[in-house]
């Protein structure tokens, strides 16, 4: 069995070890080979262009000032995107710091009509999560998440790939799914969860089924 090597980390492996020598030259190369993908990154964890592409200039920026830490015949690619990522969570934080909370999800955000930050930034770190490391080994899950209050009964369902969810009231059943899919498939403006209000009653049965049913 023959085994092909990966030319684009083993240039980016390269053009790093330039770059710690103060060749800064190599970022042309970083540009070409990973370019898309940095911003691809970033975009999945801003989901705006513009900040996207500061990002990426923060990225090359970064690169330089520490490319002296990058261990030699690592994995270039995760180091160069784990960087990306870290930039943009920084980003997505300074600007939800100076943004109001009606701004950043466009209108109502009640448990009940919208998923919290806290939530929502959760379920998006781990589908970036999973995206990466798909890159190397493939890995994506299903979230079926529910958030509820006991006392008033409201609540919201997020799912990512989830297997339908079931409210019984009285004599009527209504079926909950989404078309969002499973968590680590996607970084191209995926990620975001498909989001459910409901309300139980007394009385009423909640059914959240597992992907094997």
């Amino acid at each position: 069995m023959t085994v092909i090597p990966d030319l684009t980390r083993t240039a980016c492996d390269r053009a790093l070890q330039r770059l710690a020598q103060g060749d800064t030259e190599a970022l042309e190369i970083i540009y070409h080979k990973l370019g898309r993908k940095i911003y691809m990154t970033a975009y999945a964890v801003l989901g705006d262009t513009h900040t996207a592409e500061d990002v990426m200039q923060d990225t090359f920026l970064r690169l330089t000032e520490y490319a002296h830490t990058y261990r030699a015949e690592s994995n270039a690619v995760a180091y160069i995107l784990t960087v990306t990522r870290r930039l943009a969570i920084d980003a997505q934080q300074r600007r939800a710091r100076e943004r109001p909370a009606e701004e950043i999800f466009g209108g109502d955000t009640s448990e009940a009509d919208g998923i919290p930050m806290r939530e929502l930034e959760a379920l998006r770190t781990l589908n970036d999560s999973l995206a990466l490391r798909g890159e190397e080994k493939g890995g994506f899950t299903t979230v079926d998440l529910l958030r509820q209050d006991l006392f008033t009964g409201q609540g919201i369902l997020c799912k990512l790939g989830a297997a339908p969810t079931y409210h019984r009231r009285g004599n009527q059943v209504v079926r909950l799914s989404g078309q969002s899919l499973p968590a680590g498939l996607t970084m191209q403006g995926g990620g975001t969860p498909d989001v459910l209000p409901l309300t139980l009653n007394p009385g009423d049965w909640l059914v959240m089924a597992s992907d094997g049913v």
